[in-house]
């Protein structure tokens, strides 16, 4: 594979990139057009077997969000609230730790890319060895990467090791939810644990960079049944409801089960306790779906505040005493908070329909959104996607698939320059 200058991205933190393409850099390799694909700096921690003992260890997760949704703090705080099985399923792994969240800094004007010393700098983060860090950077390619990085952190001034990861804004937002959580149940397991998933294979089929996926086989290969024309496809997306939004996100597997097509669902868990005040979102004594923050909020009949994620898209106030409404989705149409009429709010309620980038023009394979993004192992070391977590690299191009010209967008995994 065709390497692009690291030179590209230093003083961004980082160290190294195998990439079709780069932030704002030239192409690396023909393909008509690529989206970028920055590497994170590599690290020499072995992680790539698994077993049903875990780390025991519980860390925090760290967002730095440059530019992208608002929503990832809701979904985070429900994946990997009480009740859920996500970390569960992590600590399924030899390497698996527990998370829990720990805060979510916006930024709007960009100041780390993906320097990820800046990131915890920034965010004022008082992030401990292993915990997981998530940097969102304003780009319109699909996916990201993760490894694990020294930094220093700012609080106490010590070095530490921690598990990083980024994820790109991408056209339209769920795509931070469905590949933000891809980087990060990786980054906290083995690396690869949501490759089979995502469809990649080790032969055949349109994603054939993972060495333990085993054949596309006609599209009835165990992991190659998720990609685009296998038998499944999908790419194992799914939505999940919680208490506090309703997210997409894309399946993972455990460790004993890694390759073999097994992909269960994610429950919701407890986000914790809700903080909307009803008040806000009361109208001569009815309660009204109320845009706040980019979502919408209101409270039920025995005062329990529900939130309504409009993920990414930010929402439009209307008169007072009709809901209010997430703005139009890539399939033209709008969502309110499951009410039938339209929706309103209380003077004074947030109306600026933050929230992130509005979505772009785009259809998802299974015809629920934009264009997947698509994640490689990176060449090299041992290879495929079996590769130890020491270091990331990532690929990015276009690829024809029914005649539909889709990014491939080359994702983190563990493998040796």
């Amino acid at each position: 594979m065709m390497r692009a200058s690291p030179s590209l991205l230093m003083g961004r933190g980082v160290s190294a990139l195998i990439a079709r393409a780069s932030l704002g850099g030239a192409l690396g390799i023909m393909c008509g057009a690529c989206s970028s694909a920055p590497s994170p700096s590599p690290s020499m921690e072995r992680i790539g077997h698994s077993s049903a003992a875990s780390s025991g260890l519980t860390r925090s997760l760290w967002i730095l969000n440059q530019g992208g949704t608002p929503a990832l703090e809701e979904f985070f705080k429900c994946v990997l609230g009480a009740g859920s099985n996500w970390n569960t399923l992590a600590n399924t792994y030899a390497d698996g730790e527990s998370l829990t969240f720990g805060a979510q800094v916006m930024r709007n004007d960009d100041p780390c890319g993906l320097d990820y010393q800046c990131a915890v700098d920034k965010g004022n983060f008082d992030i401990q060895t292993s915990d997981v860090l998530l940097v969102v950077i304003p780009d319109s390619g699909y996916g990201g990467q993760n490894g694990r990085q020294t930094i220093t952190n700012p609080h106490s001034a010590l070095g530490m090791s921690i598990n990083v990861s980024y994820v790109r804004t991408s056209p339209d937002p769920m795509y931070q939810t469905i590949y933000g959580g891809h980087e990060v149940f990786e980054a906290q397991t083995d690396g690869v644990s949501g490759d089979c998933c995502d469809g990649e294979t080790s032969s055949g089929g349109p994603f054939n960079w993972c060495a333990q996926c085993g054949p596309f086989n006609g599209g009835y290969g165990a992991c190659g049944q998720y990609a685009p024309g296998g038998s499944v496809g999908g790419l194992g997306i799914d939505t999940i409801q919680c208490s506090n939004g309703t997210f997409k996100y894309q399946h993972v597997s455990p460790a004993n089960h890694e390759f073999d097509g097994t992909c269960p669902a994610i429950t919701p868990g407890s986000p914790g306790p809700a903080t909307w005040d009803c008040a806000s979102s009361d109208y001569q004594g009815m309660q009204y779906w109320t845009c706040a923050n980019g979502d919408l909020n209101e409270c039920d009949a025995n005062g329990q505040p529900k939130k309504t994620s409009c993920n990414g898209h930010g929402c439009e106030s209307l008169p007072s005493g009709m809901n209010d409404v997430c703005k139009a989705t890539p399939d033209g149409g709008t969502q309110d908070g499951g009410a039938t009429e339209a929706g309103s709010k209380e003077a004074g309620a947030a109306s600026d329909g933050s929230g992130g980038p509005e979505a772009g023009d785009s259809s998802l394979l299974d015809g629920s959104g934009g264009p997947p993004p698509i994640s490689a192992s990176a060449p090299g070391g041992n290879g495929g996607c079996s590769a130890a977590r020491s270091v990331r690299g990532g690929s990015d191009g276009f690829v024809a698939i029914f005649g539909v010209l889709l990014v491939l967008s080359r994702r983190r995994r563990r493998g040796g320059l």
